[in-house]
């Protein structure tokens, strides 16, 4: 082969590609051994059967949104055929997936939720990133039951949520975050988040928003008959978030929260 700047790399008349007459085991071997799977197929001069296995490699799965991706109806259509294509797929590493409501118009299908969350957990994913940014401040709740069984995830980012699932058995999880819950506020909201809660109690580190905060303060009973379900939480982390994008400067976290959650008074 020769390749000249600029211009595609063309085959010498008589090559061979002998590598693509091998059983698919053997081809599947070969692209074990490389870095970048996918980037090295999608622009591969091989034959298109190498091409069509570059969905056994991806190791990290992100959507944008349908801002990037030509509108709302394209987004969905992208989404839906990108875990079709991946439905073999045994590992995500890391799954992120995130949604803007811009226009009053605009929604995500709660099918189209549940998919994605039972794809991504069914993969026996690492790290989830499930984030729905509202501007008109609606929030969307989340489909229950595909939090259940979850052994291998160890981060969880939950932003723009209003039903959390009302249980969750997460037992490898390290780090919990949830942003933009101040919807928390009505009492079976508090409720699931509870009970959410008690499923992480293996996560070292929690990730909280100030108004989750003000939120389980409403239902003392909750934080003073329900044992804590932390064993091993060693950082509260509370997120930057302000309040009407007013940045606050201080806050202070009650004593029954921390008691709660197991965090010693000198972490906050």
């Amino acid at each position: 082969m020769e390749k000249k700047k600029g211009k595609k790399v063309k085959v010498e008349q008589g090559s061979v590609d002998r590598l693509s007459e091998l059983p698919e085991e053997i081809l599947l071997r070969i692209l074990s051994l490389l870095d970048e799977g996918e980037t090295l197929l999608r622009t591969s001069l091989l034959s298109r059967q190498w091409k069509n296995l570059w969905r056994f490699f991806v190791r990290n799965l992100s959507f944008g949104g349908p801002e990037e991706s030509g509108g709302e109806e394209c987004f969905h259509k992208t989404v839906s055929t990108t875990l079709e294509q991946l439905r073999h797929v045994p590992k995500i590493g890391k799954f992120e997936f995130t949604y803007h409501c811009r226009r009053p118009e605009s929604t995500i299908h709660p099918y189209l939720m549940s998919s994605v969350l039972r794809f991504a957990l069914s993969r026996h994913v690492d790290h989830l990133v499930f984030n729905l940014i509202d501007h008109r401040k609606w929030y969307t709740g989340l489909p229950h039951s595909p939090f259940t069984g979850c052994s291998s995830l160890k981060s969880l980012l939950l932003g723009g949520c209003t039903t959390l699932p009302s249980q969750a058995e997460v037992h490898a999880l390290e780090e919990c975050t949830f942003e933009e819950s101040k919807v928390f506020y009505e009492g079976r909201r508090v409720e699931s988040l509870f009970k959410l809660l008690q499923g992480l109690g293996n996560a070292e580190s929690v990730t909280l928003s100030p108004t989750s905060i003000q939120a389980v303060l409403r239902f003392p009973e909750n934080l003073e008959n329900q044992p804590s379900p932390f064993s091993r939480l060693k950082h509260l982390v509370v997120s930057a978030s302000s309040h009407e994008g007013k940045a606050s400067g201080y806050l202070e976290i009650p004593d029954k929260v921390m008691n709660y959650l197991e965090v010693a008074p000198m972490c906050h």
